[in-house]
């Protein structure tokens, strides 16, 4: 278990059990609740797996795309997202990623219904991989960024920083209210 602060580790503890028990519902607004204190890739990537139990496929990937802001190389969370996208027949993206994650967990030692995953992803993929063009990103937000901003708007503009940084296209509009 990640190391969290003690009233978020014994929260943390608790959310599994609820897991566990089958009490889908409580262990996710448990897991949120130590998101506020302890926002790890960890408890990130077990609240998306609570979101998607629920059959918030959303969540369940936003949940997942932040646990890989603050691990890029994790290979558990990788596959998650890769399977809710081929799931979802987002072939195009859910191939490469599901084929990174096959590479992280070193090639031929990755469990074999991970390799299955990442096969199936790319012959399904009919689309080419939107990744190699560049994206196109548009952000639509109710206003302009503060300095004083929450860490979640940080780490949007962080991100989205990066990605015009390697030449992707980033759009971010405000609604005037």
């Amino acid at each position: 278990m990640t190391d969290f602060p003690q009233a978020a580790n014994e929260r943390y503890a608790q959310a599994l059990q609820y897991l566990r028990a089958g009490e889908v519902e409580r262990a996710s607004g448990v897991f949120a609740a130590v998101l506020r204190d302890a926002p790890t890739a960890e408890a990130w990537s077990d609240w998306a797996k609570t979101r998607r139990l629920l059959g918030d496929m959303k969540g369940a990937e936003t949940g997942w795309l932040h646990a890989l802001e603050l691990e890029a190389r994790n290979g558990a969370v990788l596959a998650d997202l890769g399977r809710l996208w081929a799931s979802q027949e987002r072939w195009s993206i859910a191939a490469p990623v599901l084929e990174h994650a096959v590479a992280l967990h070193g090639g031929i030692a990755a469990p074999a219904e991970l390799q299955a995953a990442a096969a199936a992803a790319r012959r399904q993929e009919s689309a080419p991989n939107p990744l190699a063009a560049g994206l196109r990103i548009l952000w639509i937000h109710d206003q302009l960024p503060e300095a004083d901003r929450s860490g979640a708007e940080q780490r949007v503009a962080v991100l989205l920083a990066e990605l015009r940084r390697q030449g992707h296209a980033v759009t971010y509009f405000a609604r005037a209210g």
